[in-house]
């Protein structure tokens, strides 16, 4: 049976594997902090920014199963967070996929609603061989990717993006190269899980700042992994990182995007899409 979602998330406060950071390991006397948002979506915070030695700001949106979610994109203009949620009458929204910042649009596989929008393949497996993908009823699903053609076909996929890498598979840490500095360095990161019982996470990791180092990708798993995860994707992180959240008739980012180089939540950078929930 599983367990509550709050004690996974106090033990991840005691989990020491792959190098979580000792802020983590120390927390279990201050937990983290609950909040309920809506019916069906509940935000979980665990702020240690004063925390001299391992400072982190970290936050998960947990998201029950008859909530919705969806991807919305712009394939040439670069816009917020916080806009696309606003466009789409979102209740929650995290920043998804790699993009062109240049040019805009998805350097990977994208397909909303039933229709493909990207079918671009770069060259980097780390981005392109696991997916987040929606089924036609809304449900949330993180597996391995099947092939451009298959989810093109498919009916049974409304949305598909390739991102990545896949850190959990069934519930097991996957290995990932720590030679390459994508993985190995801390950043802001964002990323998404699906739970035994089927609800969803959404979780933003801070970084770039004094009062958040960030994630290396093995230190995200092994956090991803003690908040019982099953599987678990990692999407754009870096300066893209932003969990946008409805409160009442307004919506406000929660976290701190690090764009602006502040520890604040006016950092937004501008994406080609997101995940959101309606």
């Amino acid at each position: 049976m599983m367990r509550h979602f709050t004690a996974f998330l106090s033990l991840c406060l005691l989990v020491s594997l792959m190098g979580t950071p000792r802020a983590t390991a120390q927390s279990a006397a201050k937990g983290w902090q609950k909040q309920k948002m809506a019916k069906g979506l509940t935000l979980y915070t665990l702020d240690q920014s004063r925390d001299a030695r391992e400072p982190q700001f970290v936050q998960v949106l947990k998201v029950g199963k008859k909530r919705s979610a969806g991807l919305a994109y712009s394939a040439s203009e670069l816009k917020t967070t916080s806009q696309f949620a606003a466009e789409h009458q979102a209740l929650a929204a995290v920043n998804a996929g790699f993009f062109d910042m240049k040019n805009g649009g998805s350097v990977t596989y994208l397909k909303v609603d039933g229709q493909v929008i990207s079918e671009n393949a770069k060259e980097n497996p780390l981005i392109t061989q696991s997916a987040f993908v929606v089924t036609s009823r809304g449900k949330a699903l993180i597996e391995p990717v099947v092939s451009p053609k298959y989810y093109s076909q498919s009916d049974i996929y409304a949305d598909v993006l390739f991102t990545g890498p896949l850190l959990l598979h069934d519930g097991r840490v996957l290995a990932q190269d720590t030679a390459k500095t994508f993985v190995s360095y801390r950043h802001p990161r964002t990323a998404a899980c699906t739970l035994p019982s089927g609800e969803l996470l959404l979780v933003t990791a801070d970084g770039r700042a004094q009062e958040a180092r960030g994630y290396s990708l093995p230190e995200l798993a092994a956090l991803l992994q003690s908040l019982d995860c099953e599987d678990a994707i990692n999407f754009d992180g870096g300066g893209s990182t932003t969990l946008w959240v409805r409160q009442g008739e307004r919506g406000e980012v929660v976290n701190h995007p690090s764009d602006n180089r502040r520890f604040d939540n006016q950092g937004e950078r501008r994406v080609a899409n997101i995940v959101f929930i309606k």
